[in-house]
């Protein structure tokens, strides 16, 4: 599975842009949004249908990005968890 049907927890990813339209979350998840900053994907944002994850920087800040903005920051890294599961 890839892409919006998984949860890649565990793994290293960056934003490749920001889009805070439509995240139900806490303003210090949105301020903590970085471009171009690695962090660990932790899980995805509940009430948002497996679009958005949270990602805790190597900093200790947790931001939620959308799908679409990130990266995986390694290659090979695919496996996940179907976001069903969750």
């Amino acid at each position: 599975m890839t892409g919006q049907d998984c949860v890649p927890i565990g793994h290293r990813v960056y934003a490749t842009a920001i889009d805070q339209t439509g995240l139900l979350v806490g303003r210090r998840h949105l301020d903590a949004m970085k471009v171009g900053v690695e962090g660990t994907v932790t899980g995805y944002v509940p009430g948002h249908g497996g679009d958005a994850w949270w990602v805790q920087h190597d900093d200790g800040s947790v931001a939620a990005y959308w799908y679409p903005e990130l990266e995986f920051a390694r290659t090979g890294e695919n496996d996940c968890l179907p976001v069903e599961l969750l």
